[in-house]
């Protein structure tokens, strides 16, 4: 029985708000720009405001133009249960919390660390932690996932700009889309029909704007291009195999572990403008 416990995260009264939050804060990850460099094929990126949503139709306008574009910076805050030198030893580590619900993620950045959940608010990451260490008798420690400003000058074809913009803005709801529903799952306020639901609906929308992508951006597209297509194409995978015959803990895990890869394409798209 121990291993069904979900540890993540207990009843709060502001949990409805606080997840209305993340899906508005991740949007503004990207909502107030685009991004890229010149690269082979003659495009490079900057900001874009548009007042309305970018049209996802499959004619676009051609039209040369040029915008600045600016993504300020970002945070996700993870529980962190484990650090570790060698890969075997938290691999261990990450299946032991995967069997409570737990996402067991391996993060590298010179250790192996073994990722539990992530939050957009610092604050609910917080008080998920006391909630481990005071229920669970687990220890844990606030790893900051941090996405660096970028400003930059972008030139293309409006059609181009438009479905970047597009783009950006998906993949920060996406993650923030994850991250709601994975504590509606862990707190039982939805049922597993719902969520497979949910996470297809999702699905359709990640696969448009992932087509018009590719209509748009002629081969070899630009690595920022390349970067985005790579955490939709880890999402609709996802979502394909995703089973409501499965346990709650173990579509819970699921969930989070995905929040994860999100999160890490989403660092490659900034790696991309940082080094082009």
């Amino acid at each position: 029985m121990e291993q069904q416990k979900r540890v993540y995260p207990a009843k709060r009264n502001h949990n409805r708000l606080a997840s209305a939050v993340l899906l508005v804060a991740s949007a503004l990850i990207v909502a107030s720009g685009l991004i890229s460099r010149r690269d082979p094929g003659g495009f490079f990126l900057e900001r874009v405001l548009p007042e309305t949503p970018p049209p996802l139709e499959e004619s676009f306008d051609e039209t040369m133009t040029e915008a600045l574009v600016e993504l300020p910076a970002n945070t996700w805050y993870a529980l962190q249960v484990g650090a570790f030198e060698n890969r075997e030893t938290a691999m261990q580590s990450a299946s032991a919390f995967q069997k409570r619900g737990a996402a067991g993620y391996l993060w590298q950045d010179g250790r192996y660390r073994v990722l539990a959940a992530a939050y957009h608010s610092q604050q609910d990451a917080q008080q998920v932690r006391e909630q481990l260490r005071n229920q669970h008798n687990i220890d844990s420690y606030l790893y900051a996932i941090q996405f660096p400003a970028v400003s930059m000058r972008l030139t293309g074809m409006q059609g181009q700009i438009e479905i970047l913009q597009a783009a950006f803005v998906h993949a920060g709801d996406l993650a923030a889309q994850l991250q709601a529903l994975s504590v509606q799952m862990d707190r039982q306020e939805i049922s597993a029909a719902e969520a497979v639901e949910r996470l297809s609906a999702l699905q359709t929308q990640i696969e448009l704007v992932a087509l018009r992508l590719r209509q748009r951006f002629d081969a070899p597209v630009h690595a920022t291009v390349r970067a985005l297509l790579n955490c939709f194409e880890d999402y609709s995978q996802f979502a394909a195999a995703f089973s409501a015959a499965e346990s709650a803990v173990s579509m819970g895990m699921k969930l989070k572990y995905q929040l994860f890869v999100t999160l890490q394409r989403i660092q490659d798209v900034y790696d991309t403008l940082n080094h082009t």
